[in-house]
């Protein structure tokens, strides 16, 4: 796991640069900015352009077990890091079976 808040040159990074690091490192993107990755990333399909996958967190900041939970089950459901290829997916409280 890689926080890009806890290093300086990489917390500098565009938006468009995070999702191509992410990339190149073979990472899963988990981002809770929804307004701009959800455009990046159908910019790229739109492109063509391929990345490593995705999760867009719509909860809280601090739901911190709720977003724990979701993201236990994506990767129980997807465990191996190909099935996440160009794959982007949102998760919502919808998704936890509460409401925030």
């Amino acid at each position: 796991m890689l926080a890009l808040d806890q290093d300086q040159d990489l917390a500098r990074l565009s938006d468009q640069d995070v999702l191509a690091f992410a990339t190149e490192q073979q990472r899963i993107l988990i981002t809770h900015d929804v307004r701009d990755f959800a455009r990046i990333a159908q910019q790229w399909a739109e492109a063509g352009r391929s990345h490593g996958g995705c999760i867009i967190v719509t909860l809280s900041t601090t739901a911190y077990g709720a977003i724990l939970r979701g993201l236990m089950m994506r990767f129980e459901e997807r465990p191996s890091q190909e099935e996440w290829k160009d794959r982007t997916e949102f998760l919502a409280a919808q998704d936890q079976g509460q409401v925030d």
